[in-house]
């Protein structure tokens, strides 16, 4: 009876909640050459985000949009000494001011704004909150958003070929003013 020890050490960086993890360990055994040991844990974070991204959809240029995102304590506590989202079109500030949590599972809200003057397309960004937590300096969370224009137009290409010059053919575009609500740069008449 033969007996061995395996080192395995798991790097929990980026991960947590329950993992699971396989080792496969190779012998010359013909009855059993390979053997699977099967590795679980919990891993613990100082702090997680909850929600873990914030998107933005179907937003209208112009309109005013926010979302809330909680920073949840795990193991012990911190202060958050810096609150940071980019690209520019992204703003965020601590709802209520409260910067530190304890060991107590207090949260902080944290508001994530969109500029209503974000150009028309997609915008993906980050929200950065940095802490001074020794195990963990830097929290991150992806943000995303979809600006739509004013007006939207159907169809999305027109075709003039020769024919339909020499004919004198008309092509018709149909816009529809998308903005319920009054915005300035929508003045004018199309």
């Amino acid at each position: 009876d033969l007996s061995g020890e395996i080192k395995a050490e798991f790097n929990t960086k980026g991960f947590r909640g329950d993992q699971k993890k396989t080792i496969y360990v190779s012998s010359n055994d013909p009855l059993s050459p390979t053997v699977n040991l099967k590795l679980s844990s919990h891993v613990k974070s100082a702090a997680y985000f909850t929600p873990r991204a914030l998107n933005f959809r179907n937003i209208t240029r112009g309109e005013e949009a926010a979302q809330t995102i909680k920073v949840v304590p795990e193991v012990g506590g911190f202060n958050i000494t810096d609150i940071s989202a980019t690209p520019d079109v992204f703003q965020a500030r601590v709802i209520g001011g409260k910067t530190e949590v304890g060991e107590e599972k207090t949260s902080i809200e944290i508001e994530v704004t969109l500029s209503p003057d974000a150009p028309r397309g997609r915008h993906t960004g980050s929200l950065t909150v940095r802490t001074d937590h020794p195990k963990l300096p830097e929290l991150n969370a992806r943000l995303s958003a979809q600006v739509r224009g004013f007006l939207k137009y159907s169809p999305k290409m027109l075709l003039f070929r020769q024919q339909v010059q020499e004919e004198g053919q008309v092509r018709k575009v149909k816009m529809t003013n998308q903005v319920i609500m009054f915005h300035p740069d929508l003045q004018q008449t199309y």
